[in-house]
């Protein structure tokens, strides 16, 4: 059931639960009135998540919400009590919470707002389709009690859009891979897409073979069921970035030939949750409507032993070029990424990011809760974690150590490559050289083959040197919906940074004669446009005397406004600055500001 949030500045008088926050040390938030000494003797301490039920006297219920320490509590930590409260009052249908106030003064509560309403959301969920009694959440409303206007309210409802595309990615994980074939997943993707207003392409497998899609086309020989290609479009009008999200989406993965236990499948069905995080994630981006282009790309097949399956020693080729020996065949993953990975090169993706639930050896390094985060590009990575955190999904880095990039195509795993083909798939349990990490083909090494695949073929296409980003999954995360808020988060805080970049370079073109755009600047640059424009032309007499003092005001408040940094709303995920400009842009601004209004002086007089 979904939950409708909204914003009161009273607790209502129909709530039947009222969430309220108590801090370590025993300060209780605002809401109601209760008893430190009271909740002391109950046992309860003030410990993020930690709840207690107290009955009030007018037969509702009071729920206190650990917080910690005050001065602690960030996002993360309301949008872990705001589902404590959920599954605190479970059974109940109306709620009430004064959460919003928990937040420290310096937190924008839009987002604060918003964090609440993902936790709610999320907490909600249960996977009940196949049970007679599935006992589902009963909450129907959930009031945020405090002050606020239409930012707060905007950023409730952006919460409540981002846990129903977590929860739905949630369901389709969940699906037993009898029901949840490549074409129905296709279809399912298709109806959402097309539902939210993005342009939605499913090549089957007589398109994906024109296509050269050889790694796809390969794992999907074992399988009656056939591939499918799924690509999802986003793109607003003056896009200036474009963003590539690749998901891997194997619907069910019994390591062909190559054959997994029967513990080992037991969980196979999550192995496209990858791509649908990345499905999901699109599906909000119209709503939300950040200023980039996103192209979402999803393969999704089978991996069965059946007799026209890929046998160890088969030679595929990918979409770039690139051929693989595959040596293994449970080793899937990396053949179907490599052919999507091709794609958004292909597409001009100015950064790709690809989730995929590629080893179980990040359990080993990581814990059960951390995804493993390897890229080409250190800022970029960088974006991802701070996207992580804001999301509440967290990633650590691995190593993708330089050495193993430029051997290339020469040596790999210290043999030399080339023999069958451009690249080798290798088996499984076999430790071939010093690498970081497991040794096994599904751990971080593997991870580290898959980019060289992409690597190597990059030139053959468009685009050689895409900054790339990869999250590998783990196991349990799978069926969490892992990555779809984490993905969103990054999408936005890189809106923000291509939309900064875009009024940089409309300064820029307007100071050298350009067109810029009409919304390129709120610091009075406009204003001064116009006055500049009528001075030479309605006044041409005294236009160069005028105009020269026109110019230096230009200068003064372009100078001003370039040195402070442009801050630009993140209209989901909080605001992004820019670091000021350099002192050399500066004079060089100035200069060409300086002959443009040297040359219409001249035409003027």
């Amino acid at each position: 059931m979904t939950i409708s949030f909204s914003l009161a500045r009273a607790v209502p008088a129909d709530a039947q639960v009222l969430g309220v926050p108590v801090f370590a040390g025993g300060r209780v938030g605002q809401g109601a009135e209760l008893d430190p000494r009271f909740l002391a003797e109950r046992g309860f301490e003030g410990r993020p998540g930690e709840t207690l039920a107290i009955p009030a006297d007018d037969g509702t219920t009071v729920v206190a919400i650990g917080m910690g320490d005050s001065g602690k509590v960030d996002a993360d930590a309301l949008r872990r009590a705001a589902a404590a409260l959920v599954k605190a009052a479970w059974k109940d249908t109306r709620v009430a919470t004064t959460l919003l106030d928990a937040a420290p003064a310096h937190v924008d509560r839009a987002r604060v707002a918003q964090t609440i309403a993902e936790g709610a959301a999320m907490a909600s969920y249960r996977f009940t389709r196949y049970k007679s009694d599935g006992r589902p959440c009963r909450i129907e409303s959930l009031v945020v009690v405090g002050t606020g206007g239409a930012g707060v309210r905007a950023g409730l409802e952006r919460g409540a859009r981002v846990g129903d595309a977590v929860c739905w990615a949630r369901d389709v994980s969940n699906e037993p891979a009898g029901a949840l074939t490549p074409r129905r997943f296709a279809e399912l993707a298709s109806d959402l897409g097309s539902g939210e207003g993005l342009a939605v392409t499913v090549l089957d497998e007589v398109a994906i073979a024109n296509e050269g899609l050889g790694g796809l086309l390969g794992v999907s020989r074992g399988s009656d069921e056939p591939p499918r290609l799924i690509e999802l479009v986003y793109e607003p009008p003056g896009a200036r970035a474009t963003i590539a999200l690749v998901g891997k989406g194997i619907t069910f993965d019994s390591g062909g030939l190559s054959l997994k236990s029967a513990d080992g499948m037991e969980t196979m069905k999550t192995d496209m949750s990858g791509a649908a995080a990345v499905i999901a994630a699109m599906s909000v981006l119209p709503a939300l409507a950040p200023n980039v282009k996103v192209i979402g790309l999803a393969p999704t097949t089978e991996n069965m032993p059946g007799g026209r399956a890929i046998k160890p020693g088969d030679v595929l080729k990918i979409r770039n070029g690139t051929t693989v020996e595959v040596l293994n065949t449970d080793a899937e993953g990396r053949l179907v990424l490599a052919d999507a990975l091709s794609l958004a090169v292909e597409a001009g993706a100015d950064a790709i990011v690809d989730i995929a639930t590629l080893t179980g050896g990040v359990q080993v390094a990581l814990g059960k809760k951390i995804a493993g985060l390897m890229g080409n590009d250190d800022a970029l990575m960088a974006r991802v974690r701070k996207a992580a955190d804001r999301a509440g999904e967290p990633v650590w880095p691995l190593p993708l150590p330089d050495d193993r990039l430029r051997r290339g195509r020469h040596q790999e795993h210290g043999r030399p490559v080339g023999e069958r083909a451009d690249r080798r798939v290798v088996p499984a349990g076999v430790r071939r050289d010093g690498a970081v990490g497991p040794s096994r083909h599904r751990r971080p090494g593997a991870r580290r083959q898959r980019r060289r695949l992409h690597a190597q073929g990059a030139h053959r296409v468009r685009r050689a040197h895409a900054r790339r980003v990869g999250l590998v999954v783990r196991p349990s995360l799978r069926a969490a919906g892992y990555a779809c808020a984490l993905v969103l988060a990054f999408v936005f805080a890189l809106a923000g940074m291509a939309k900064l970049v875009r009024r940089r370079e409309t300064a820029i073109a307007f100071a050298g004669l350009g067109l810029p755009a009409p919304d390129a600047f709120a610091v009075g640059v406009p204003v001064l446009e116009l006055v500049l424009v009528v001075l030479l032309t309605v006044v041409p007499v005294a236009g160069a005397a005028v105009a020269l003092v026109a110019l230096v005001a230009f200068t003064v408040v372009l100078a001003r406004a370039l040195r402070a940094g442009v801050t630009t709303g993140c209209n989901c995920f909080g605001s992004v600055r820019a670091a000021p400009i350099s002192p050399a842009d500066l004079v060089r601004n100035g200069a060409l500001a300086a002959l443009a209004c040297a040359v219409l002086i001249g035409f003027a007089a």
